[in-house]
């Protein structure tokens, strides 16, 4: 825009203003329809928001002579959205009948925000045209079992509505035992009521960003060999997030039993036991937290004084805010059931070692224990190189271009680097 000046002027023949017509026949409804149902389905808006005063402002704001075509109902906009779901199943149930390939699925079970379960099954397929293509099925409840035949019959559902029982081809999921019973169910229900031989222990592939999780799982929270023995014999018959939240917590009842035969035995010898600090949250004090908590990686001071520092900011926005205005990176804080989120917290914590030295310094009495010295953060830095490889794998095995060849390959890398670490 040009600046307003007493030297601008006005051009010679200025653009007559367009007339109501003109702008009622601009206005395209099938274009506006479907970004509606574009931002209410893909940005989780409420229904309710078509009846939003400002939503309508927005649309005449652009355009002052569509009123009478806005739609302002959520029953409308809601049969709108069942109706454009039906359109795009048809095109996508046209592609897969007539694919070049089988037709290969990935199913994993998944908890809304709102507490429904929800199984996704995903495609992915080449269509006639020789294109790689995928979409997301159906994502149907499993409102009263999450075993491998409930999740068996949604599969089969969602075949038989798209009629591609006949070209399943291979299903990825996690290391569930019940994805075992699942193929099984899906094998007998096709023989039974399609004729159809399916072979479910040759057609089964296993995520191996699962399998990466779980073996980093293993790495940071196994107090022995026999608590991860036991985590992965009780977890087995769960599945999704689950799965990995049962595994974690197996793993903590181990390390919580290791610290009390440990204080018994301290007891015994005439040794206090240690027990778990708690401090206020004033800025004079800090969250120490007990060596007795952490086994595994997790027992090395420097990652156990990170995580008390992540404690210490997340308790008081006083912290956080003395936090961010000195070093202008959330830390985050690390959880037992995913390994990356000790990644993620090592890595800002490296990214910004200089101004967290420096806020620690500000800090040190309220920080106490959990401050960094020299050899922690070398042990950091060991510890995200360790880590690096397997974050890096992960993103790859996500990624679009990912095969089974090149997952052969990534575990081969893996094995390469656990054993270059040792």
């Amino acid at each position: 825009m040009l600046p307003i000046t007493s030297e601008t002027t006005a051009p010679s023949h200025p653009d007559p203003p367009a007339s109501e017509d003109a702008l009622r026949n601009a206005f395209n409804p099938q274009a506006y329809q479907e970004a509606l149902i574009s931002i209410l389905t893909r940005r989780r808006v409420p229904f309710s928001a078509i009846e939003w005063d400002e939503f309508k402002q927005l649309a005449l704001a652009c355009n002052p002579y569509i009123k009478d075509s806005l739609i302002t109902s959520r029953r409308t906009m809601v049969r709108y959205i069942a109706a454009n779901y039906d359109f795009y199943s048809s095109e996508i149930k046209d592609s897969l009948t007539t694919a070049s390939s089988p037709i290969h699925i990935s199913t994993d079970l998944w908890t809304s925000p709102h507490r429904h379960s929800l199984l996704a099954v995903c495609a992915q397929w080449v269509d006639k045209d020789y294109k790689l293509r995928k979409a997301l099925l159906s994502l149907p409840e499993c409102a009263e079992s999450h075993s491998g035949e409930a999740q068996a019959q949604a599969v089969i559902d969602t075949l038989e509505k798209y009629g591609i029982q006949s070209k399943l081809g291979w299903h990825t999921g996690d290391n569930a035992t019940s994805n075992d019973t699942c193929l099984e169910s899906i094998q007998r229900k096709l023989m039974s009521s399609h004729k159809i031989k399916f072979n479910a222990k040759g057609r089964r592939i296993r995520c191996i960003a699962h399998i990466i999780n779980l073996s980093l799982q293993a790495f940071l929270l196994a107090s022995s060999k026999e608590a991860l023995v036991a985590a992965l014999e009780l977890a087995s018959g769960v599945t999704g997030e689950e799965l990995l939240s049962q595994f974690s917590e197996v793993l903590a009842s181990h390390r919580k039993k290791a610290a009390a035969e440990r204080n018994t035995a301290k007891r015994k010898n005439g040794e206090p036991a240690r027990k778990h600090k708690r401090k206020g949250s004033t800025a004079s004090n800090t969250s120490v937290i007990s060596a007795d908590d952490f086994s595994g990686v997790e027992n090395v001071p420097a990652l156990r004084k990170l995580h008390g520092l992540a404690v210490w900011l997340s308790s008081s926005s006083l912290h956080q805010n003395a936090w961010d205005k000195a070093v202008g990176l959330r830390l985050g804080m690390d959880n037992r059931t995913r390994w990356s989120s000790w990644y993620q917290v090592i890595d800002r914590a490296i990214r910004k070692k200089d101004k967290i030295q420096s806020f620690m310094s500000d800090h040190e009495e309220a920080i106490g224990d959990n401050r960094l010295l020299v050899g922690d953060w070398e042990l950091l830095g060991k510890v995200h190189t360790f880590l690096q490889p397997f974050a890096s794998a992960t993103l790859y095995a996500e990624g679009d271009d990912s095969s089974i060849s090149q997952s052969l390959m990534l575990m081969d890398m893996l094995l390469l680097h656990y054993e270059e670490q040792q």
